[in-house]
């Protein structure tokens, strides 16, 4: 970043007492991730709907991430959701990929699961999701695309220390880059499990997993950053963001 460039702004938008202004702000985002997948290759136009908007239930149950632009222009975000201590796999937004698995996968992924699951517990900690990431394709080789990610670590450890997953894709590199700020590929008994062809996006996908306070040692102090400037958003709660488990 050079020392004119203005830092980005983060939103946080909650999945309660949403005002007219925050539905503006998740349509936006729903248009800008369907014309990003689409325009990858992820998902055919006909997964969009008349607005161009990638539309899901979990839109309305999670909290969004966003950053903008100084002059407020939305250049990509994410959704974020903190499961509670009962948690189980088939809970999970991407217990759906799951069931697309070939069975003795489905099985092997759901075991390793489990165990980061136990792990957690174990070790108190929380366990979240990162979903629904998505940039616009002239933002991608920004200071803020390293900035987006690095932010579920700080707004996890705002929670409380927590291990959160994503379902991430080898396209543009995405799911390399999440393991270069700190996170790992999904494990099984301490092997790690290899990426797979996902149909439904058509690529080779991965769970990467991640511990809110073990970023890279590299990008440590841009969390600290980022952990103090999202601390300071009112709708951020640890009472709002909880998911309880059926």
């Amino acid at each position: 970043m050079s020392s004119t460039e203005r830092l980005p702004f983060f939103r946080v938008v909650p999945p309660q007492g949403r005002t007219p202004s925050d539905h503006a702000r998740v349509a936006a985002m729903q248009r800008l991730r369907g014309a990003a997948y689409v325009a990858d290759g992820a998902l055919p136009p006909t997964a969009l709907d008349a607005d161009g908007r990638h539309r899901s239930p979990h839109d309305d149950t999670d909290y969004h991430v966003l950053i903008e632009h100084a002059d407020g222009a939305l250049a990509g975000g994410y959704r974020l959701c903190l499961h509670d201590e009962r948690v189980k796999p088939a809970d999970l937004h991407l217990a759906a990929a799951l069931q697309r698995m070939p069975a003795v996968k489905h099985a092997q992924h759901e075991e390793a699961l489990r165990q980061l699951m136990a792990r957690a517990r174990m070790q108190r900690r929380k366990f979240g999701e990162v979903s629904a990431w998505a940039l616009r394709p002239a933002d991608r080789n920004r200071q803020l695309a390293i900035e987006l990610p690095l932010s579920g670590f700080a707004l996890f450890e705002l929670l409380g220390s927590a291990f959160m997953v994503a379902h991430a894709t080898q396209r543009n590199h995405s799911a390399q880059i999440l393991k270069r700020l700190g996170g790992s590929s999904l494990a099984l008994d301490g092997r790690l499990l290899e990426p797979m062809y996902d149909p439904t996006y058509d690529c080779m996908m991965e769970f990467v997993c991640f511990a809110s306070d073990q970023p890279a040692p590299a990008f440590a102090k841009i969390v600290d950053r980022l952990r103090i400037e999202l601390g300071d958003r009112p709708p951020f709660t640890p009472e709002m963001s909880l998911r309880r488990a059926a």
